[in-house]
């Protein structure tokens, strides 16, 4: 189910979630995060052009230094882009939350359709979970950490996104519940609810966690109408 390359590097750190506490939830999509960055080479670095047309190689890990070391131009430019750390490090802590509610918590999560835009997973067609969780910073190979700025619900572009999805999926959805799930979020959010959202859950948080868990399991119990 789990597609890889996330599968692997989910299982590589799923020891992590042998015991559930906050230290190590953070830790483990911390690492799923950093695990995906590696695997695609979703590094931090700068290169620069002008010394590369002239065949010499003249880069560096993190962020870029006003002038190249070697000839003092200003021609060097950051090489990866938040477009890609968003998207690859967002793909990972969807696939680290479906591992983790199905294997540790038994929460069976079923991955929505493609066609669908307004929720990432559902349960027994009566919930649906938007996931918006992603990475705070990248670990580049020389050991240094490049920070990424605020992650998940901490950003308002996220927020706004997360709020217009619960609202369109209520909309075409009467009577269903709708959760979102993140790994970071401003304390105005918790236990936020409203009439188009249950609940938002910092997933990293043991106590949230369980709350989580709790929610959907009397939710998905009760009678109610399934998605078409």
């Amino acid at each position: 189910m789990i597609p890889e390359p996330y599968n692997k590097i989910i299982k590589k750190n799923a020891h992590l979630l042998s015991s559930i506490t906050d230290d190590h939830l953070s830790r483990y999509f911390e690492e799923c995060f950093n695990g995906i960055a590696e695997e695609l080479g979703l590094f931090a670095c700068w290169i620069c052009v002008k010394c590369m047309v002239k065949n010499i190689l003249s880069y560096g890990w993190g962020e870029r230094p006003s002038v190249c070391p070697r000839c003092g131009n200003h021609s060097n430019y950051m090489v990866g882009t938040y477009q890609a750390w968003a998207s690859k490090t967002g793909d990972a802590f969807e696939w680290a939350f479906y591992y983790l509610m199905t294997e540790k918590m038994g929460i069976p999560l079923i991955k929505s359709r493609a066609a669908s835009e307004t929720n990432d997973f559902e349960v027994r067609g009566k919930i649906g979970i938007e996931a918006k969780g992603s990475a705070t910073y990248i670990k580049n190979p020389d050991g240094s950490v490049y920070s990424l700025g605020r992650a998940g619900m901490l950003r308002s572009d996220t927020k706004k996104k997360a709020f217009s999805n619960a609202k369109e999926f209520k909309r075409k959805k009467l009577g269903l519940y709708f959760y979102i799930v993140t790994n970071a979020m401003p304390d105005e959010l918790i236990g936020y609810k409203d009439r188009d959202i249950d609940g938002i859950f910092d997933v990293t948080k043991k106590n949230q966690l369980e709350k989580l868990v709790t929610e959907l399991n009397s939710k998905r119990t009760r009678n109610s109408p399934l998605f078409p």
